[in-house]
């Protein structure tokens, strides 16, 4: 063989080097077989081009290498004519849009939020598609998402929030991980939230692919629990409507056990919401007579309660094993709600912090949590 710059540049001092190749190693070595469809890697383009340069006939370096002829031949006039094995930019379609329609889309856009393609079509009366004017809006990084749905807020609400979350910016990890988030949740029978069906063309009012009204009503089975930066808490399954007495029961038998071991030396605080059976007269009762310190979360608040995060974490390990009825379900749940990794409270009690910060951003309104 003799090497690129021996040849261009011929002397009494070329050296010529003799190698065998061995075909099955090589092959196996750049065997890309498995990545059909899928460009080469930047380092087999330099081999096959580097093979090229060594005199190889394009039937040879397709018998080492498995490139189609046409591969090998791409890279080599590339390399020939550009001195790179990198991508060159393709040509692409003509642009059917000018600067100035592409600038009156975007800024429709950005003043009308609530919108579509298709009504920006209509307004501005273009000439082009709706999945154009879609393209022009991604390149402008307004994305279409669906709009998340605001709490009814009042502006006694706002200020309630805005001084929960001044008054606890300043706790730090230590402080939170001496409170307990305690809560009710209920996990339905089945799968829900949004219902896909795999079905042909104009069928969508076929009775097999329609789902009943038995699915608004699925069974379902409330629970209480509890948890901490250090795990979860006990809990308990509710057979009937939570009222104060059971309510006051329950933080009798579930949430003070689980407070006590988790924090035995005392010093600890419990996190609720606004439910009435959790402020009305005989819990305050409770809680006073019992010396239990209150954090109460302002009115529509769930962003600031993890424990919210960790129930749709449990919801969805619930319905991945899919019970098939309401025992299945009460069982397989507290099975998943024992087996939920204490890391995963300790990430969300460490939250709190960066909740409270997100509300103030937000001046008071709903944040990401």
């Amino acid at each position: 063989m003799v090497c690129w710059s021996c040849r261009s540049n011929p002397s009494d001092q070329s050296v010529r080097i003799s190698s065998r190749i061995s075909l099955s190693s090589f092959q196996q070595f750049f065997d890309h077989e498995p990545l059909r469809g899928i460009n080469l890697t930047m380092f087999q383009r330099s081999v096959v081009v580097a093979l090229w340069q060594l005199n190889l006939s394009v039937a040879t370096i397709h018998q080492l290498t498995g490139c189609d002829p046409r591969t090998t031949t791409r890279w080599a006039n590339q390399f020939a004519e550009h001195r790179s094995l990198e991508d060159l930019p393709g040509r692409g379609r003509h642009r059917i849009t000018e600067t100035e329609t592409d600038q009156k889309i975007v800024d429709f856009a950005r003043s009308t939020r609530f919108t579509t393609p298709r009504l920006i079509n209509y307004e501005l009366q273009t000439d082009v598609s709706n999945r154009t004017i879609r393209r022009r809006l991604n390149e402008a990084g307004v994305l279409g998402r669906v709009a998340r749905v605001e709490y009814p807020f009042t502006d006694e609400h706002i200020a309630q929030r805005l001084s929960f979350a001044h008054e606890h910016e300043s706790w730090n990890d230590d402080d939170w991980d001496r409170v307990i988030f305690g809560d009710e949740c209920y996990i339905y029978l089945g799968v829900h939230g949004r219902m896909w069906v795999q079905r042909p063309v104009d069928c969508a009012y076929l009775k097999e692919f329609m789902v009943t009204s038995d699915y608004q009503f699925a069974p379902k089975t409330g629970f209480y629990c509890c948890f901490t930066s250090q795990g979860v808490g006990e809990m308990r399954v509710i057979y009937e409507d939570m009222t104060q007495r059971l309510y006051t029961d329950t933080m009798k038998n579930i949430l003070k056990p689980s407070a006590l071991h988790a924090f035995p030396s005392g010093a600890w605080q419990y996190l609720h919401d606004n439910a009435g059976y959790h402020t009305g007269d005989v819990s305050r009762a409770w809680f006073h007579n019992n010396g239990i310190s209150l954090i109460k979360l302002p009115p529509y608040s769930p962003d600031l309660n993890p424990i919210e995060n960790l129930f749709n974490y449990w919801k969805r390990k619930v319905e991945a094993r899919r019970p098939r009825n309401v025992q299945e379900l009460t069982e397989i749940a507290k099975e998943e709600w024992a087996n939920i990794p204490p890391i995963i409270c300790s990430m969300l009690v460490a939250s709190m912090n960066d909740r409270m910060k997100a509300v103030i951003a937000a001046e008071g309104h709903k944040s990401s949590y």
